[in-house]
């Protein structure tokens, strides 16, 4: 899936319907990614806490 991301990979040289199932292939293993893995990966700071960390320490 990397490969598929990365700017380099070009699709030009693959036939149009190889492109379409790879395109298939590349979001079926997205949408079934482990979400607690996901989440591991996100650095402290970002994400859906943000906002509720930056709220805390705005307070007196």
């Amino acid at each position: 899936m990397a490969a598929f991301v990365d700017p380099r990979f070009k699709t030009r040289y693959i036939s149009p319907e190889q492109v379409e199932a790879i395109k298939e292939r590349v979001l079926c293993e997205m949408m079934d990614e482990d979400p607690s893995q996901s989440e591991a990966e996100i650095p402290e700071g970002t994400g859906g806490q943000g906002a509720e960390e930056e709220g805390q320490q705005s307070s007196p």
